[in-house]
């Protein structure tokens, strides 16, 4: 966890808050994310803003494309 908090440039602490779903990931966030993983940036967005929507209880799906 130490080094991806690194690599993200935040504090670990944050980094946990973010695991333990204290904290939401921005979309701009999420991309950061995606890159540093090798994972698809449209994923990393979309789900960033279903558990935003989720997170203020609001039943929408969210379907992003680029």
């Amino acid at each position: 966890m130490c080094e991806m908090a690194k690599k993200l440039k935040m504090a670990r602490g944050t980094l946990c808050d973010i695991e333990k779903g204290r904290q939401i990931v921005s979309p701009q966030l999420a991309v950061k994310i995606a890159k540093i993983c090798k994972f698809p940036n449209v994923i990393a967005v979309q789900l960033a803003v279903q558990d935003q929507l989720r997170k203020a209880n609001l039943k929408y799906k969210v379907k992003i494309a680029a």
